[in-house]
């Protein structure tokens, strides 16, 4: 009777002793795996982020976008992204410009042409009211004609530079380059520099040389220059269990985009 006594002792001890290794043992577990859940779930949210990103530059780089959107990709992974940067702005100072890279003189050398105006907005128009054409020539020359979009918008004897004229409201619609621009002279005009000042409706100008050839820089308002994309691991009812964010800075030119520099960032967009 005594010995089963003691073994139902050492059997109590026994469960007692698995009980006090087996707790901690199972806590620890249970711990590893919340982690490596916890893991998954970033790794994913950080890959959904990544393609958030990669979108982003694709639609600015095809499509010229700024706009910024979401979408829910495969199982639960989740992304949103915005741009950011930029000049700023909203005038057609920060979004229009000349360029003359490819100008010169025909027609006796008295039509300065081939100069576009860009609108770099993809949403807004700007209307040119007045311009001022300045040349350096010796006096006995005289602006005669200005052309805007192939289209006469002023006819007359200017023979002073740097006057402004009122010229017949042209408007440069948004995300276009207007071709079939230039001025007429009454004489050659292929040995001296010739600018002008383009006044806008908006209270704006932009000044630029049309001849001898000019490289433009382009202007900097409201062109983004940074991305930030979050992305999300959701459950079946879009509860967002992890967010992840990147943010990108890029430059676009040329047709190419290439992003500079990037980084992970706890400054999320929200839901």
């Amino acid at each position: 009777m005594q010995k089963r006594g003691f073994a139902l002792i050492a059997l109590i001890i026994l469960v007692v002793l698995i009980g006090i290794i087996a707790y901690p043992t199972s806590s620890l577990i249970f711990q590893s795996l919340r982690h490596n859940a916890l893991r998954a779930q970033k790794f994913q949210a950080l890959a959904a982020a990544q393609a958030g990103l990669m979108k982003a530059a694709y639609e600015k780089l095809e499509n010229n976008s700024g706009a910024p959107a979401s979408a829910l990709l495969s199982g639960a992974q989740y992304y949103t992204y915005d741009y950011l940067g930029g000049g700023g702005g909203s005038q057609a100072k920060d979004f229009v410009y000349i360029d003359a890279s490819g100008s010169g003189v025909t027609s006796g050398n008295r039509n300065v042409f081939n100069w576009n105006i860009i609108n770099k907005s993809t949403s807004a128009n700007y209307t040119i009211t007045h311009i001022t054409v300045i040349w350096d020539s010796p006096s006995g020359r005289t602006l005669n004609q200005i052309w805007l979009g192939s289209t006469q918008r002023w006819n007359g004897s200017q023979n002073t530079s740097g006057i402004m004229t009122n010229i017949t409201d042209h408007i440069i619609p948004s995300a276009s380059t207007v071709t079939g621009n230039y001025f007429r002279f009454n004489q050659p005009m292929q040995n001296y520099v010739v600018s002008a000042i383009f006044h806008f409706s908006d209270g704006s100008f932009v000044q630029s040389q049309l001849y001898p050839p000019n490289t433009p820089t382009p202007p900097s308002g409201g062109s983004p220059t940074v991305i930030r994309s979050t992305g999300k691991f959701v459950d079946s009812s879009m509860n967002v269990k992890m967010r992840q964010t990147m943010v990108a800075t890029f430059s676009a030119s040329g047709g190419s985009l290439k992003i500079t520099e990037y980084s992970e960032t706890s400054e999320h967009l929200l839901p």
